[in-house]
């Protein structure tokens, strides 16, 4: 036999045990396919998600907004953390959400909107929202 025979069993050899690889199942297939999916979060792992209370999923999505804004100003703040202390949905007497600041001038249209107070490491914040894009930390 040449080199090239040699070379073309070779090949076809090499075909054939991949085509038997592929068809022949693994003995432990089934044993793999029916294994219990872990878990993504075991009981006794902590949280690192804030403290929500009892607050509903669209509130705790409002919420996240002054969370988000709390994390992004206090650095190395861990998010569990944080917990929401109050969430009340208000109507403002104008766009200042009644935290004005001084010198600065608002529009006198009732606006609705949440005040929220989180805390973290023993301070509260005190957060007022829109319903549109505002997150203020109002300080006075």
């Amino acid at each position: 036999m040449n080199t090239r025979t040699l070379l073309l069993y070779a090949t076809f050899a090499g075909l054939m045990a991949l085509i038997v690889l592929m068809v022949i199942p693994y003995a432990g297939q089934d044993e793999l396919m029916n294994a219990p999916t872990p878990s993504p979060a075991q009981p006794d792992q902590p949280s690192f998600n804030p403290s929500y209370g009892d607050l509903t999923d669209e509130q705790v999505q409002i919420a996240d907004r002054a969370i988000g804004d709390l994390l992004n100003s206090v650095e190395g703040l861990n998010p569990s953390l944080i917990s929401v202390k109050s969430f009340e949905a208000q109507e403002f007497g104008n766009t200042s959400l009644g935290c004005p600041q001084p010198g600065q001038m608002y529009a006198e249209v009732i606006t609705p909107g949440y005040r929220i107070v989180l805390e973290a490491q023993g301070q509260e914040y005190d957060y007022r929202l829109d319903t549109a894009d505002t997150v203020m930390l109002c300080t006075n």
